[in-house]
């Protein structure tokens, strides 16, 4: 079996720390394992967590669930490493007809939004006359040239027509994979970090 490894390296003071995530190509980017592993100056090695999948099950037509698991973690209280299994005796997949539209919340007109990631805030509900106009004669940028159409795309988000813009990360799924994997190693990381520091 082929099999997808990505691997996220945290260099800290005393140790570094290796998170690593196994994905199956072949099978929907399945999720097939994860490790955590720290490797001391001193040349020890420890594994905090290990997450091995034996059995996926495939609920639908490329997707696939894990249906058997076992996850190996040592608890440092009781001295011993611990071993849990994980079994998953049906596994039901959502309807392929599943309307996405449910997930688009129709949000009053007035309601300020913030949207983080682009850093842009706009009100919902249609543009008050003259704004445009306005926008034009006042909006500049660094080098005085007109940016309203900055202006006519917020007005467009705003608006009940306005494109899906999760449709390209859906289409994606390595990708958000990838980065949520990315993103669970770091915390790990920097809990093990952490740790480790006040030790």
């Amino acid at each position: 079996m082929r099999a997808i490894k990505i691997e996220v390296v945290l260099h800290a003071d005393s140790a570094e720390v290796f998170v690593r995530e196994w994905l199956d190509p072949e099978r929907g980017y399945a999720f097939l394992g994860h490790e955590s592993v720290s490797v001391y100056a001193d040349g020890r090695t420890v594994t905090h967590q290990k997450i091995v999948v034996e059995e996926l099950t495939e609920a639908a037509p490329g997707v696939w669930y894990p249906t058997r698991a076992t996850l190996t973690a040592p608890n440092k209280e009781r001295g011993i490493e611990e071993r849990h299994t994980y079994t998953a005796t049906k596994v039901v997949a959502n309807n392929p007809d599943f309307d996405e539209s449910i997930f688009r919340v129709p949000i009053p007109d007035g309601y300020m939004i913030v949207d983080k990631v682009m850093g842009i805030r706009y009100r919902t509900g249609t543009p008050p006359p003259g704004l445009e106009p306005y926008l034009q004669q006042t909006a500049t940028n660094a080098y005085g040239e007109t940016v309203h159409k900055m202006a006519e795309t917020v007005i467009e988000l705003a608006s009940d027509n306005a494109p899906d813009a999760f449709a390209a990360q859906r289409r994606r799924p390595l990708l958000w994979v990838a980065g949520l994997l990315a993103g669970i190693a770091a915390v790990l990381a920097w809990r093990h970090y952490r740790k480790a520091a006040s030790v």
